[in-house]
């Protein structure tokens, strides 16, 4: 029972990873200067930073706009599209960054002018801003999407609204929402396809599959193009592989089928998850040896 909860949980959407993997994406360019720790912890579980990007030389300047503020430790917290950024999100955050400064090992060693805070959410956090503006702070809007906090802060502090970016690459912060639009979704797998790369695979692909799993009825829509349909499967041909053994696993746990179709529910289930239509899914299960020689029929029989 324990893993066949842990496959269901798996299929939850994962936000926060494919953060990360957007922020690597958007920084590519600047990703041999910087470093990339991934929940850093700053003692013991649950005092866990999102994403610590280290600047590797001190006096190299990031060409992205949001790097522009970066200082040797860049603190990032991340609101997914249900989470809310307040007041307090603030001081936590400002917390996490005094801890960090205090963590190391010799007094002073990290200059409070020298660790950053990025905080990031897709919608406006308009009562945050007029809470900091209320208590003294000043607020700048240097670029489209990038506020900074000025005055009482300790700490260099930026607030990024992703949807209000304006610039190619965003287009990996962009996708994290549970409102993509057809023209944004179009984007990002034309921006997949074009820079696929084996350095960043994997990277797109935390992007791309929590971005299908979020807007599963706009991306079943993209594949009525038959060239985006494609481009779609290709792009996500790992993740369904992955889903496939899952679900192969889940039915072998559960025992509700025998032979050749024993799992063939529970894969079809997670394929209707991800947001595929029967005919992906279909293309997809049948590559497969355990289903093979299964008749179409009786995978629609399934999928209903």
């Amino acid at each position: 029972m324990y893993v066949e909860e842990k496959c269901i949980e798996e299929l939850k959407i994962q936000w926060h990873p494919a953060f990360c993997s957007a922020m690597e994406l958007i920084l590519e360019e600047d990703k041999k200067y910087l470093e990339f720790i991934r929940e850093y912890n700053l003692n013991t579980k649950p005092l866990q930073v999102d994403l610590l990007v280290i600047k590797k030389a001190a006096g190299y300047i990031v060409k992205d706009k949001i790097g522009k503020i970066f200082q040797e430790h860049n603190i990032f917290e991340y609101k997914s599209p249900n989470d809310e950024m307040n007041i307090d999100t603030f001081y936590k955050v400002n917390a996490y960054a005094a801890l960090y400064k205090a963590s190391a090992r010799h007094v002073d060693e990290i200059k409070a002018d020298r660790v950053t805070i990025t905080m990031l959410r897709e919608g406006k956090p308009i009562k945050l801003l007029q809470n900091l503006e209320s208590y003294g702070f000043t607020i700048e809007n240097p670029y489209k999407g990038i506020y900074y906090i000025k005055g009482r802060t300790y700490f260099p502090t930026q607030i990024i609204v992703s949807k209000e970016l304006t610039g190619e690459q965003y287009v990996w912060l962009q996708a994290l929402t549970k409102k993509l639009d057809q023209a944004k979704a179009e984007r990002l797998i034309r921006q997949a396809k074009n820079s696929r790369s084996q350095e960043n695979q994997e990277l797109e692909d935390s992007v791309l599959t929590v971005s299908v799993r979020a807007n599963p009825e706009l991306f079943g829509k993209v594949k009525e193009d038959v060239e985006m349909s494609e481009a779609l499967l290709e792009l996500m041909a790992n993740e369904i592989n992955e889903r496939v053994a899952m679900g192969e696993k889940r039915g072998e746990i559960r025992g509700e089928r025998r032979g050749a179709i024993k799992g063939l529910q529970a894969l079809v289930d997670i394929l209707k998850n991800m947001g595929l239509d029967f005919e992906t899914a279909y293309q997809s299960i049948i590559k497969t040896e355990a289903y093979a020689g299964i008749p179409r029929e009786q995978i629609m029989e399934y999928w209903r």
